[in-house]
C-alpha cells in the first residue's frame, strides 16, 4: 500500500467543521482538480502536516468563506494550482482583500504568466513547476517558525495587531496556549503509557474535527 492510499486530504470542508483553535502557519491550497495530479500533491502536502494547518479546496467560494473567518493568529500562505490565467487573475483579485494572507504562490505552466501577474502583488510568487514551489514553501515555513519563536508570547501574524493593546481580545487564548506548552513540555513522555494517554486525549478533543483526526 503506498502513501496515497493511506493519506487523503479532505476537500472543501465547511468552515464550521474545522477546529476553532487554529494558529500558526496555515496553507490554503486551492486547486483545479480537473487539470492536476491530486494524489501527488496530497503526498507532498502531508509532509508539512506536522508543521502547518492545511485546508484543501477545489471550490473557490468555499475557500473564500474560510478566509473570511481566518484567525489573527494564522499566517496564511495561499497556493493556487492549475487554473487558467483569467481565473488566476480573478482569484488573486479576490484574495488581495484578506490581509491575513502573507504570501501567494501560483503554479502555472504558461511562460508568459510572469508578465501577466508580476505587477499585481509584491508577495506573489509564480512557479512553473510544483517542485520549485515546494522548495520555496519549505524555506518560507522555516523563516516563519524562526520569526514566531523570536516574537515572544504575544506574537500575531496580522501586521495591524502587533501590540498587546491590539490583541486584548485574544489575550486569554495566548496565555492559555503558552501555559499549556510549558506544562506539556514538562510532562513525562518516555513511557508508552504516557504516549497512549496523550493520543487518547487528543482524539477525544478533536473528535469532531475530521481534518485533525485524518492526520
Amino acid at each position: 500500500m503506498n502513501r496515497s492510499d493511506t493519506f487523503k486530504l479532505i476537500r472543501n470542508i465547511p468552515v464550521q467543521k474545522l477546529s476553532a483553535n487554529r494558529s500558526g502557519i496555515t496553507l490554503v491550497w486551492l486547486e483545479n482538480t480537473s487539470c492536476s495530479s491530486c494524489n501527488h500533491n496530497q503526498i507532498r502536502l502531508h509532509s508539512f502536516s506536522n508543521r502547518c494547518f492545511i485546508v484543501y479546496y477545489s471550490n473557490i467560494s468555499k475557500c473564500i468563506k474560510y478566509l473570511k473567518q481566518a484567525r489573527s493568529r494564522e499566517y496564511v500562505i495561499a497556493i493556487i494550482v492549475s487554473y487558467p490565467m483569467e481565473t488566476i487573475q480573478r482569484i488573486i483579485h479576490r484574495l488581495q482583500q484578506y490581509h491575513l494572507i502573507q504570501t501567494m504562490f501560483v503554479i502555472h505552466s504558461d511562460r508568459d504568466i510572469d508578465n501577466h501577474l508580476s505587477s499585481i502583488n509584491d508577495n506573489l510568487h509564480v512557479f512553473r513547476t510544483q517542485e520549485s514551489m515546494f522548495e520555496l514553501l519549505e524555506k518560507r515555513i522555516e523563516e516563519v517558525e524562526k520569526q514566531n519563536l523570536s516574537g515572544g508570547l504575544f506574537t500575531t501574524f496580522y501586521r495591524k495587531e502587533k501590540s498587546l493593546k491590539d490583541v486584548r481580545e485574544d489575550l486569554a487564548t495566548f496565555v492559555w496556549t503558552h501555559v499549556f506548552k510549558v506544562v506539556l513540555m514538562s510532562m513525562p513522555c518516555d513511557s508508552l503509557e504516557a504516549k497512549h494517554q496523550m493520543l487518547s486525549e487528543c482524539r477525544a478533543y478533536y473528535r469532531n474535527d475530521v481534518v485533525q483526526l485524518a492526520q
